[in-house]
């Protein structure tokens, strides 16, 4: 039993290289984690952004149906569903982060949906 010195070694390296491993990958997933949630949060602020700038200048009008909507302005933070057998009628919400990289000056935009498409909205 004389190498048992060199055995625990080994083992005590083996676990330390382990242990290393496994948290600088949980670090580095951690960073990436937190890159894509930055991301994800300026793409929302240029979705938002760019619905405001198109009812400012009237470029966005009644009837523009729901992919169209979700294609140019992403999806919406909240919907709201109602309907009977006649109609459906939804409300969609695009609410502004309340994180550091929002801006406290902008307020939520409603879009008034009905037979998926749009018919009004507020801001």
């Amino acid at each position: 039993m004389k190498n048992t010195p060199y055995l625990l070694t080994f083992w005590a390296s083996l676990v330390l290289m382990v242990v290393c491993l496994g948290g600088c990958s949980t670090i580095t997933n951690f960073q990436n984690s937190q890159k894509q949630k930055r991301e994800a949060v300026e793409q929302k602020k240029e979705y938002y952004m760019a619905l405001k700038r198109d009812m400012a200048n009237n470029t966005l009008r009644k009837g523009v149906t729901v992919e169209t909507l979700k294609e140019k302005y992403g999806a919406p933070d909240n919907i709201f569903y109602s309907g009977s057998s006649v109609s459906s009628f939804q409300v969609w919400t695009y609410d502004v982060f309340k994180d550091q990289l929002a801006d406290t000056k902008l307020t939520s935009i409603i879009l008034y949906i009905e037979n998926d498409k749009l018919v009004n909205w507020k801001y």
